[in-house]
């Protein structure tokens, strides 16, 4: 069974999916600035490859972690506007979120929540 944790940080503990936040428009937040650092501009290739993904509300992409991550996939949400104040748009993209991590396998996920810049 799926289960999902919010964090504000940086995962501590061991999990197979990393969940991160994208704005419309493909600005990342910032765990994910940070998450695309650390796997050599993973997030950012990915965005500049493809047109279907813009951070719209609801928006989900599933990405294979690199192979010395700590998880197995990164899941990127797109979450609209940085205010993010749309009540039944952040409902419909946690219900997209689910059953992208149900169609991905996922057993554990954490999900960072963090403010933007």
């Amino acid at each position: 069974m799926l289960s999902i944790d919010f964090s504000p940080t940086a995962p501590k503990k061991k999990s197979d999916t990393l969940v991160v936040l994208v704005y419309e428009g493909n600005k990342l937040s910032p765990a994910a600035e940070a998450l695309d650092k650390q796997t050599g501009k993973l997030i950012s290739h990915f965005l500049g490859g493809q047109k279907s993904f813009e951070g719209k509300c609801g928006h989900v992409a599933v990405l294979t972690a690199p192979e010395k991550s700590a998880v197995h996939r990164i899941v990127l949400l797109g979450f609209g506007t940085p205010a993010g104040d749309d009540t039944n748009a952040c409902e419909a993209a946690g219900g997209k979120l689910v059953a992208a991590l149900d169609g991905a396998g996922a057993i554990h996920a954490i999900l960072q929540l963090d403010s933007p810049k």
